[in-house]
This record gives structure tokens, sequence and C-alpha cells, in this order.
């Protein structure tokens, strides 16, 4: 289990909440949220994301911006009150 802020996450049966709401994330935006949320800490590289996203070892850095630019859009839209302008992501 994971909690930060307002997230609740049980990582054994992929459910996430944000303040006690239930949301239905994607398998890859389950993943890149645990990721992003187990490194809070730090900033991280596009290239760690799409590996943690889809296994996949992006060597060339504007393709993994693309790509990740993808998934942290459609996870902002499930997750933010006002994607325009992200508390969380």
């Amino acid at each position: 289990t994971l909690e930060r802020g307002p997230f609740f996450i049980d990582l054994k049966k992929h459910l996430v909440a944000l303040d006690g709401l239930p949301l239905e994330l994607t398998p890859s935006e389950f993943k890149l949220l645990v990721h992003l949320i187990r490194n809070a800490h730090r900033v991280v590289p596009p290239k760690e994301l799409v590996w943690a996203v889809q296994q996949y070892e992006c060597q060339d850095l504007h393709e993994a911006r693309q790509i990740i630019k993808w998934y942290i859009h459609g996870l902002r839209r499930k997750v933010e009150p006002d994607p325009s302008s992200p508390r969380f992501i």
C-alpha cells in the first residue's frame, strides 16, 4: 500500500483512490502513478518513466518525452481538478 497526499494505492489489487474516491486507471497509468509517487522526492527522467510504464528501453530523449507526454496527459485528466493547472502531476 502506498499513501501520499490525497492518493491511496493498493498495489496488490491495483486500486487507486483520490480523496477517498476510486479512480479508474489503465494499467499503464497505474504504473506511471506508482512510479511517480515512489519517486516524489526527485525529478524522474522521461526515459526512466518509459521503462516504468512500458518496460521499453527508449534511447532517444525526444521519443521518450513524446511517449510520456501522452501518458501524463491521460493521467492528469483523471486525477487533476483542473488538468490545465496541475497540482499533483
